[in-house]
């Protein structure tokens, strides 16, 4: 799919382009619990719900190919022999009319989705949050190295915006903030157990070249310079 072919889907989501004549749905809690479903004609809904409906569709494509938007591409034998192109197939030929394949369809969905039970947290398919696990481990396995949000996200294959907000979900923080404390709570630490060792040393260790870059950092987290830190942990 190219940005061309998105816009034509996007176009077709307007109340006055659209030719979806019957919305299904189904609504979940923070417990991954279908509590109600959604099966309307459209054109028995008041025009500012079906518009709302048709903005729902639209918003879900919002975005740039290759940023928030990801076009997967699959081999021949993959989408042939899989369970889930016979369940679209389904959907597809019974023009969603086939409950059952509905049901599966809804709950498959839901369990590639990480929900908290807090409706003001943002939901994360589970490969993202996955992913974002892996960046971590590598941002925090050696602090010496410094990685770029750009570097992670074409590494792991992630939106850049879905690895930021993830991220914040995730551990709490944004990914420079999480990354700063974290390298502040490690230097503090060796400040105290390794009382021989240089201040400029223990700033490489936690991935500063600046000895005066990493004390300045270090005073507004902690409140105090390294070596101040240090003498009163004697």
């Amino acid at each position: 799919m190219n940005q061309k072919e998105l816009s034509e889907l996007k176009r077709r989501f307007r109340p006055d382009k659209s030719a979806i004549h019957r919305i299904y749905g189904c609504f979940v809690n923070g417990n991954q619990e279908i509590v109600s479903y959604l099966d309307e004609s459209m054109g028995r809904m008041p025009e500012e719900e079906s518009a709302q409906y048709l903005g729902f569709l639209k918003k879900a494509l919002s975005g740039t190919l290759g940023k928030q938007l990801i076009d997967i591409v699959f081999s021949t034998q993959q989408v042939a022999d899989s369970q889930e192109h016979k369940l679209l197939s389904a959907l597809r030929d019974s023009q969603l009319k086939d409950a059952q394949a509905r049901e599966t369809f809804y709950h498959k969905i839901i369990d590639a989705l990480e929900l908290d039970g807090r409706t003001e947290k943002p939901y994360f398919y589970k490969s993202q949050v996955e992913k974002v696990k892996a960046a971590h481990r590598l941002l925090t396995e050696d602090l010496e190295r410094h990685y770029t949000i750009a570097e992670l996200s074409a590494r792991f294959s992630i939106p850049a915006t879905a690895l930021k907000e993830c991220f914040k979900s995730v551990y709490g923080q944004p990914v420079n903030t999480y990354m700063r404390n974290l390298r502040m709570d490690r230097a503090a630490l060796l400040l105290r157990q390794e009382p021989q060792t240089s201040v400029a040393e223990i700033a490489g260790r936690v991935g500063y070249d600046s000895a005066s870059k990493f004390a300045a950092v270090f005073k507004e987290a902690k409140g105090k310079t390294p070596l101040e830190y240090r003498r009163e942990g004697r």
